[in-house]
């Protein structure tokens, strides 16, 4: 056990096109604070998160399209 990694992002941008690849051990918990995400990953996949969403991930297909509406 390595220990824990804590990361926070402030995304100011509409979109992007995410190249993230992660460790098969990494377990991800997403919070949005403000604004909105929508996310579709490697295999066609879709999600959406808004302000107060929480979503837990391995993050094992996150590369992908990401916009960041108003």
């Amino acid at each position: 056990f390595d220990g824990i990694y804590l990361m926070c992002n402030d995304f100011h941008m509409r979109s992007c096109i995410s190249e993230y690849q992660n460790a098969d051990t990494v377990l991800c918990i997403d919070h949005c604070r403000e604004g909105r995400i929508e996310h579709e990953n490697s295999l066609g996949e879709r999600y959406y998160m808004e302000a107060g969403d929480l979503r837990i991930d391995r993050r094992a297909y996150h590369s992908g399209k990401v916009e960041l509406p108003l």
